[in-house]
């Protein structure tokens, strides 16, 4: 039986929710997901918690509410439900043909604005997915030419919904990272990439709603070759870069030192840089 919420207002639905995810979630994380579905769902701002007993919802909303409640309880990741995702300031489409933009690459921007302030710059994302990293970039260098390339057309029809809808001029290919079929020709001055790194032995402390609904093409490497991605930017960077270019890869902590190894063998002078929690999550690599 489907028991609809007590009344109309938007407090009526927080309360719905709150019963039907029990215990399931803490209560601070009951509030947060209420905010997100409020306002990423209905364009509602929360500001203070008076306003939820002030806004009433249509019959419409109230379905779709508890349809949204219902996917979230059995685990489905909160962005997907709302189909949005907030990523350095811009609020992102995301679907399951893409990972879900995650604080750390948020730092990875953050290291590379705080690196280059050049006027132009070539830039080439591999592994875009949602194009959140090449978007993210153009946003606040609009004079840089932004390239990125993924191998799932569904990633890329979401990147260039992303990047119509946020007026960022990035241009995206399908091209295969790993055979370098579909990459573009030309040199670029900074190459990013934030490609599978996890190992599936990994899958096992990873949690459920990440294993069950985020693209593993885009996740898991093997177990055999957990630097796959690393050793193929190693070997295609060298010819690709400009004079002085810059790489800057995210990494899987486990495998830190190993993926600098690579680009030291190949002549880089490299950095690993910790992310705020401490773990070795970045490398930077210079021609």
């Amino acid at each position: 039986m489907c028991v609809l919420p007590n009344g109309n207002t938007l407090s009526d639905l927080f309360d719905y929710a709150q019963n039907r995810w029990g215990n399931q979630f803490d209560a601070s994380e009951k509030k947060a997901l209420n905010k997100i579905l409020a306002e990423d769902l209905f364009g509602f701002k929360i500001i203070a918690s008076s306003d939820v007993k002030n806004i009433r919802v249509s019959e419409s909303e109230i379905l779709q509410w508890m349809r949204s409640v219902k996917r979230v309880g059995a685990g489905e990741p909160v962005q997907y439900v709302t189909g949005k995702a907030l990523f350095y300031g811009l609020v992102f489409t995301v679907n399951p043909s893409v990972l879900i933009p995650r604080p750390e690459t948020e730092e990875l921007v953050e290291i590379i604005l705080g690196d280059h302030n050049e006027s132009a710059l070539h830039v080439m994302d591999f592994c875009t997915g949602s194009g959140c990293i090449p978007i993210a970039l153009k946003h606040h260098r609009p004079n840089w030419k932004m390239e990125a390339v993924d191998i799932s057309e569904d990633a890329l029809k979401t990147a260039q919904t992303n990047a119509e809808k946020l007026h960022a001029e990035v241009t995206f290919y399908e091209a295969d990272v790993l055979t370098g079929e579909g990459i573009p020709e030309g040199n670029w001055d900074i190459l990013i990439s934030n490609p599978p790194y996890v190992a599936i032995n990994e899958k096992a402390q990873m949690e459920a709603s990440v294993l069950h609904h985020e693209p593993h093409l885009a996740l898991f490497v093997d177990d055999e070759n957990p630097l796959l991605f690393y050793e193929r930017i190693a070997e295609i960077s060298p010819s690709r870069l400009n004079k002085n270019g810059c790489i800057y890869l995210e990494l899987n902590p486990i495998y830190a030192e190993s993926s600098e190894a690579l680009f030291k063998r190949k002549g880089f002078e490299t950095t690993l840089i910790k992310d705020l929690s401490g773990k070795f999550r970045f490398l930077k690599a210079v021609k």
